[in-house]
């Protein structure tokens, strides 16, 4: 800026622009009786029993038939009924993954 008598001032400022954010997914693994376990698969749970074993790289959380799980691992539930069924999980950074399966008691 200049003034009507002539002087001037400057000012200076720098900008700092954050580096972006980088979300990353996990990947999951599951397994029922022993047979892999997709998107859309079925599992059959007799007598409302199945076993499950499970893994994820990438996560910090997950959750497994509305239970709270470690990363990896596997259980036997019991007392399962007919119905939609998932295995989600959740990375540091905000992402996350779900596998949605149908769980059928004969």
């Amino acid at each position: 800026c200049t003034s009507a008598s002539g002087g001037s001032a400057t000012i200076s400022f720098n900008v700092v622009v954050p580096a972006p954010v980088v979300v990353t997914n996990p990947t999951l693994s599951l397994s029922a009786n022993g047979v892999s376990v997709s998107n859309g698969s079925t599992v059959t749970a007799t007598g409302g029993s199945a076993s499950f074993s499970w893994g994820s790289t990438n996560a910090v959380s997950c959750m497994l038939n509305g239970t709270s799980v470690q990363t990896s691992g596997s259980q036997t539930f019991s007392g399962l009924t007919t119905g939609t069924r998932t295995y989600s999980c959740t990375s540091a950074s905000g992402g996350s993954a779900t596998i949605s399966f149908n769980v059928v008691v004969p």
